[in-house]
């Protein structure tokens, strides 16, 4: 399930309830959050963050008083650009400096923080994590689409015995295990033990 990713630097947070009330704010309008904290002892830190980041709908960052001295908080954002993820500034104090990649993207102004700065940055998050959810129902439709046609052609040429096509190529080569219906299963096996018995 796609989620917010948030990013920040631990020891601009030590003495704030920001993160907690964002957090708080986020799940209210029913979107999942992701941040290190969900990391459990025993886990690759790294791997998990950018699993996180890969399958996150919007990063926020949060551009807090001494944000730009983590190299790790510059790698997440950067990753999320990257992979074309919206990344939305969130701006926490003054003194904040703004990275030069990040200078054309719009901020959400949190220095004076009030109750229109919530309702803009929630309205927003909403919108975009909407657009991302449908997107990516699109696209799994889309690939769930061509796996199904590959499968047809596959079965249709296993069928005819034009080429050398194997219940094995379709199976196990081409990787449709986790796409395969029961009965997809059911009439790959039985064309291959027609085919035996043919061929017997």
């Amino acid at each position: 399930m796609s989620h917010v990713f948030i990013s920040y630097k631990h020891g601009d947070f030590e003495t704030s309830d920001f993160l907690e009330n964002l957090e708080e704010r986020i799940k209210l309008a029913n979107i999942e959050i992701w941040r290190d904290s969900r990391i459990q002892a025993g886990d690759n830190w790294e791997r998990e963050i950018d699993i996180a980041i890969d399958n996150c709908s919007i990063l926020l960052m949060l551009l807090s008083k001494n944000v730009s001295e983590s190299q790790y908080v510059t790698y997440e954002w950067t990753r999320a650009l990257t992979l074309g993820k919206p990344v939305i500034p969130v701006l926490l104090s003054t003194q904040s400096i703004l990275h030069p990649r990040l200078e054309k993207i719009q901020f959400i102004d949190f220095t004076t923080s009030n109750d229109q700065s919530w309702r803009e940055l929630i309205a927003r998050i909403t919108t975009l994590h909407k657009e991302y959810v449908k997107n990516e129902e699109k696209r799994q439709l889309d690939s769930d689409n061509q796996k199904r046609q590959m499968f047809t052609i596959l079965e249709t040429l296993y069928a005819s015995r034009i080429t050398p096509v194997t219940a094995e190529d379709i199976i196990t080569k081409l990787s449709f295990e986790e796409f395969l219906t029961a009965k997809d299963y059911a009439r790959i096996i039985d064309m291959s033990r027609k085919n035996q018995q043919t061929n017997s």
